[in-house]
């Protein structure tokens, strides 16, 4: 049984590292917009 599930899934531990880089990207994204927007909003006022 074991054997069929590592078969058809990717190792737990090198899924976990690859949605830890696509969450850190998300966020470091997110903080750049954020950061984008408040320099605007400080130009503007």
């Amino acid at each position: 049984m074991a054997n069929v599930e590592s078969r058809q899934f990717p190792h737990p531990f090198s899924l976990t590292l690859a949605w830890r880089n696509h969450y850190q990207q998300r966020l470091q994204m997110e903080f750049d917009n954020t950061q984008i927007n408040l320099k605007r909003d400080s130009i503007g006022a």
